[in-house]
């Protein structure tokens, strides 16, 4: 057993990245969009390598002002991308922080 925790241990960081191959491959056996894999790809990530929920908040933000800035520009079909990552973003981002508010509360009922 502590031989294969210590192998586990050793191959850790690439456990991370054979997730996001499968993720990708799936997406494109699936035939999804390649915006749409690169985004499930990329919510796969975060999920295994967590990053603040401000910081994800602000991509929300900056995809919904690119996508803004697309439609003047007439540029709807990307546009139309932009702001779908927009709410992949934000909708992340609430997930995680419902994850951090029930995580919290049990917590305080620990103590």
């Amino acid at each position: 057993m502590n031989r294969l925790k210590t192998l586990f241990q050793k191959f850790y960081p690439f456990f991370d990245h054979a997730i996001c191959v499968c993720a990708l491959v799936l997406g494109f056996y699936l035939k999804w969009r390649f915006q749409d894999v690169m985004i499930f790809c990329l919510m796969i990530w975060l999920v295994l390598r967590p990053i603040s929920v401000k910081s994800v908040i602000q991509y929300s933000f900056i995809s919904i002002i690119i996508a803004a800035l697309l439609m003047v520009i007439k540029r709807s079909e990307i546009a139309i991308d932009f702001a779908s990552f927009s709410f992949y973003f934000l909708a992340f981002a609430i997930i995680v922080m419902i994850k951090n508010i029930i995580s919290m509360k049990a917590k305080h009922e620990e103590k």
